[in-house]
């Protein structure tokens, strides 16, 4: 044998035998763990089996807010990826104004006259980022406690013999940036004391969901909108003061920018 067939013959060997390691180790199944940044990490979650292997698993670490992944490195490599290209999140700055309402009727020259009267009380701002979780303070008591209580033990929110105290209401918000688009997610929260802790429930059917554009305002709150009767009444009483004057929330949604990119637009003109 020729040394160029030695050394032809070497070669192809060394070739072979690492495509061979390659393709093995292709073959075996790894862990790593990913940071997921600031993406909800139940769809996190689910977008990671997306591109799982029947042979891949995923959880969530709760602790230092990641997922570990088991599977072929390929399929790694592409849950790594789809993460990092993921755009930053974006701070939504949510203001909040309070509308009081309240009519009241009588006779003039025999005909009955209902007289309706409107005012603006208080302004809140709240910041979150897109996809988080804020809470507007509505009031520090409730017109009628145990009619809420009555409605929580109805729809299962409210546990038999639960005593409340002090019940108060704030409503949870949840807004997610799309474009310039946001879509605010929002869900009445009753607040009370059971003797020993401060606990809240949240009423979930009676929620809603809007959508505004950067700078545009939404009035929810004080009026029938769902076409169901339950949650009609229920968000009549949530937005009625001690007073019984109704009153309504006007939420515009300000899109601020990345944290990373330290954008911050100035907001856009109070629209009524």
């Amino acid at each position: 044998m020729t040394i160029r067939a030695f050394l032809t013959a070497t070669l192809l060997c060394a070739l072979t035998a690492a495509g061979c390691a390659a393709a093995h180790a292709q073959d075996e199944t790894e862990a790593k763990t990913i940071t997921i940044g600031f993406a909800d990490p139940g769809d996190a979650l689910t977008q990671a089996k997306m591109l799982l292997s029947p042979k891949g698993a995923a959880v969530f670490n709760r602790n230092n807010n990641t997922i570990v992944v088991v599977d072929y490195p390929k399929n790694i490599a592409a849950i790594e990826k789809m993460f990092r290209d993921q755009p930053s999140p974006q701070n939504v700055r949510i203001e909040v104004r309070f509308k009081d309402s309240s009519s009241g009727s009588g006779d003039l020259l025999g005909f009955n006259v209902t007289n309706s009267s409107h005012s603006e009380r208080g302004v809140q701002h709240i910041t979150t980022i897109s996809g988080g979780t804020a809470y507007i303070e509505v009031g520090e008591a409730v017109a009628e406690p145990y009619w809420f209580y009555e409605y929580g033990l109805t729809y299962g929110y409210v546990s038999q013999g639960v005593v409340w105290r002090d019940v108060g209401a704030r409503l949870m918000v949840q807004p997610r940036v799309s474009g310039n688009m946001v879509q605010v997610t929002v869900v009445p929260e009753i607040s009370f004391f059971d003797g020993n802790h401060r606990r809240s429930v949240q009423y979930r059917n009676a929620s809603t969901t809007v959508v505004a554009a950067d700078g545009q305002s939404v009035e929810i709150g004080g009026a029938a909108q769902s076409g169901n009767r339950q949650v009609d009444e229920f968000t009549i009483n949530f937005f009625r003061t001690k007073e019984k004057s109704r009153f309504s929330l006007i939420l515009t949604p300000h899109i601020l920018g990345s944290p990373a990119q330290g954008k911050k637009r100035p907001p856009a003109a109070y629209i009524e």
